[in-house]
């Protein structure tokens, strides 16, 4: 809960809504976290590291449908607010 102050640095699970008109392949950017996986409706799409080489990662259409899609991210060493890191 942000209205508690920063967060400390740590593994955190992040969970989104995405809504997608028509399914189509696309990449997803993870800018601004650290090291983790990724998952998309229960497909895990892999895991990303901000020192590469892999840092977006390849969205296939047919993972995705028409409407709300559940995107989850881990990342194992997310940095938190006001850290300076």
């Amino acid at each position: 809960d942000s209205r508690r102050g920063p967060w400390p640095r740590g593994p955190r699970f992040f969970r989104y809504g995405l809504h997608i008109r028509e399914p189509a392949d696309g990449f997803l950017l993870p800018a601004g976290l650290r090291k983790g996986f990724v998952c998309v409706n229960g497909f895990n799409l892999g895991r990303y590291w901000e020192v590469g080489p892999q840092r977006s990662l390849y969205v296939p259409a047919p993972v995705l449908r028409r409407g709300r899609n559940e995107v989850i991210i881990f990342d194992i060493d997310y940095p938190g607010s006001g850290t300076g890191a």
